[in-house]
């Protein structure tokens, strides 16, 4: 994996996102990397731009991905980089 544009702090994850990608099959590693890799590509272009300047500006980071059965996953950065966290969007 690419280094990534911030410190990612400790990695947590849900249980609920953690069973939902096992039952999908799908590699959680796969959204994260996507999240380290600056990938805004499933967000709106105001999102992804305040997501480029929380890099700078040292705010926290929210990605938001679809899994392959189209349920939306949330992966925070803390502002203070303290974290990040993958979740399943009905639960933030």
């Amino acid at each position: 994996m690419a280094q990534p544009r911030f410190a990612p702090g400790r990695i947590m994850a849900t249980q609920h996102f953690l069973d939902k990608c096992g039952e999908l099959g799908q590699d959680p590693y796969e959204i994260l990397r996507r999240h380290f890799a600056c990938d805004w590509s499933e967000m709106t272009q105001e999102d992804r731009d305040l997501n480029e300047a929380a890099i700078v500006f040292e705010d926290r980071i929210f990605s938001g991905y679809n899994l392959r059965d189209g349920t939306r996953v949330f992966v925070i950065t803390e502002w203070d980089r303290s974290y990040t966290t993958l979740m399943l969007a009905d639960e933030y």
